[in-house]
């Protein structure tokens, strides 16, 4: 932690806070939701690969290419970075088709939520 700049130290704990606000949301199935996934998934998913995964470029960054020793970057900090990239990219993907699934639904089966009803 101490070779990452505290901007991206900053930018990374909004990012987590904004993410657990969106699974609660998620898993309260509340309205806003699909909206927040989006937003939290797309966001997330550019800000991680700017930072980490290009060149270093700015305040905000804290690459992995050409990193210094101090910064332990191994293979498994690029396997978790992908990882993540790819399921925030995901947790988007499916706010929009949470969001087009109800669009495609009658407005009396949509009145209350955009989430499907329970059997």
């Amino acid at each position: 932690m101490a070779a990452t700049p505290p901007a991206v130290m900053i930018a990374g704990s909004v990012q987590l806070v904004l993410a657990a606000v969106t699974l609660v949301l998620v898993f309260t199935r509340n309205r806003w939701a699909p909206y927040a996934a989006i937003a939290i998934g797309f966001a997330s998913a550019l800000g991680f690969t700017a930072a980490h995964l290009l060149p270093h470029w700015g305040f905000f960054s804290d690459s992995f290419i050409n990193a210094p020793p101090a910064a332990r970057v191994t293979a498994f900090s690029w396997v978790t970075a992908v990882l993540e990239i790819v399921a925030d990219v995901v947790f988007g993907i499916a706010g929009i088709a949470v969001l087009r699934a109800g669009k495609t639904k009658s407005h009396k089966e949509n009145r209350s939520s955009t989430w499907p009803r329970a059997a």
